[in-house]
C-alpha cells in the first residue's frame, strides 16, 4: 500500500477513518461503501451537507422511492377496496337470503304448526274412531252371545216345540183312536 499522497494531518486522519483521497479533487474523500465526505477544517463532513445537488438528488431518491411505496400501498388500499365492496355485496345477499330464509321459516313454522294441529285432531279423531270401534266389537261380541244364546233358545224351543207336536200328534192319534173306538162301541156290530 502506498502513502504517497498523504501530505497532511488531514490525509492521516482520513487514513485512520478508512477514507481515501477522491483522483481529481483534493478535499473530497470516500470510503469503501461509496459515501463521500467533504474535507472541513472540524474534520471530515458528508458530502451531501455541503452538496445541495446531492441533498437534492437523494431526497428525489427518497420522495421517487416513498411514492413507488405510495403507489403500491394505493394499489393495495384500491384491492382492499374493492375486495370490502365485494365483501359488502356477499354482506348484502348473505343478509337478503337470510331475511328470505327467516321469512320461509315463518313459512314453515306455520304450516308446520297447521300439520302439527291437523296431526293432533286426526290422532283424537283415530282415538274416538278406534273407542267407537272397540264399542261396536264389544256390542258384536254381546250380539253374537245373545245370537248363540237365542239360537240355543231357538233349538231348545225347535225341540220343545217339535216334541210338543209329537205330543200333539200322539194325543190327536189316541183321541181319533179314542174316537174310532167309542164310534165302534157305539155302533153295533
Amino acid at each position: 500500500m502506498s502513502y504517497q499522497w498523504i501530505k497532511s494531518a488531514y490525509d492521516i486522519l482520513a487514513l485512520a477513518l478508512n477514507l481515501r483521497r477522491h483522483p481529481t479533487k483534493n478535499n473530497i474523500y470516500a470510503n469503501k461503501e461509496g459515501y463521500h465526505y467533504i474535507r472541513t477544517k472540524w474534520g471530515f463532513e458528508p458530502l451531501e451537507k455541503y452538496n445541495l445537488k446531492i441533498q437534492l438528488l437523494r431526497l428525489e431518491k427518497k420522495l421517487n422511492n416513498l411514492r413507488t411505496i405510495f403507489e403500491d400501498k394505493q394499489y393495495e388500499v384500491d384491492h382492499l377496496l374493492r375486495k370490502r365492496e365485494g365483501l359488502t355485496k356477499q354482506l348484502e345477499k348473505a343478509q337478503e337470503h337470510s331475511k328470505s330464509l327467516k321469512k320461509e321459516k315463518g313459512f314453515l313454522k306455520k304450516l308446520l304448526k297447521e300439520v302439527l294441529d291437523k296431526n293432533t285432531a286426526l290422532e283424537k279423531k283415530s282415538e274416538r274412531l278406534l273407542k267407537n270401534e272397540e264399542n261396536q266389537l264389544g256390542q258384536i261380541k254381546r250380539l253374537k252371545t245373545a245370537k248363540e244364546s237365542l239360537l240355543e233358545q231357538h233349538a231348545n224351543l225347535a225341540e220343545k216345540s217339535r216334541q210338543q207336536k209329537e205330543q200333539i200328534n200322539a194325543l190327536q192319534e189316541l183321541v181319533s183312536k179314542l174316537k174310532q173306538k167309542k164310534d165302534n162301541e157305539l155302533i153295533p156290530h
